[in-house]
């Protein structure tokens, strides 16, 4: 679920990225498809990444909380609320650009506005990232686990460190012939 939401934010933030990088070079250059042919094409990949990025979001908040309380009883929930916020902001930002200007692509006043929402709503997401990162510093463990799933296997998956298994390869043992 992890690696799905990190991909899933390169989706929507990289794609963005791209976006804006290929209309300042068609700008530029004056020749290429414009924002009224690349928007619906940038469409589907952001409106994919949120989705997924929404389920493993709350996928990663059921595994790292106990409940709702932590969102603001933690130091680790304190942060992922201001990181929940922020992603609801830049969401917001980036429906009403989905929404709104569409129908005004293809013009001087439609494209530039497009241009500023989509910038705000980069400068957003990196707010975003620079929450995710302070997250990522701050250990989930700071409460004290639900007694009834630390004795489940879910609660053996939930607060057991992740720790990488050597991997043995194709050793075999006794395969050698002595006094050779």
């Amino acid at each position: 679920a992890d690696a799905l939401h990190v991909w899933a934010a390169g989706g929507w933030v990289g794609g963005l990225g791209i976006l804006l990088a290929l209309d300042h070079s068609v700008r530029r250059q004056g020749t290429g498809p414009g924002l009224a042919t690349l928007v619906p094409l940038f469409s589907p990949v952001a409106l994919t990444s949120v989705g997924v990025l929404a389920a493993t979001g709350l996928l990663a908040s059921y595994r790292h909380l106990n409940g709702l309380g932590d969102l603001w009883a933690t130091e680790y929930g304190r942060w992922l609320s201001v990181k929940i916020l922020l992603v609801l902001g830049v969401m917001s930002v980036g429906a009403v650009t989905w929404r709104r200007w569409p129908p005004r692509l293809g013009t001087a006043s439609g494209d530039r506005s497009l241009r500023r929402a989509a910038g705000g709503e980069r400068l957003g997401a990196q707010a975003v990232l620079l929450a995710t990162a302070i997250l990522g510093r701050t250990s989930p463990g700071g409460h004290s686990p639900d007694p009834a799933r630390v004795g489940s296997l879910e609660g053996v998956r939930r607060y057991s460190p992740r720790l990488p298994v050597p991997s043995l390869g194709r050793a075999r043992v006794g395969s050698r012939k002595r006094g050779a």
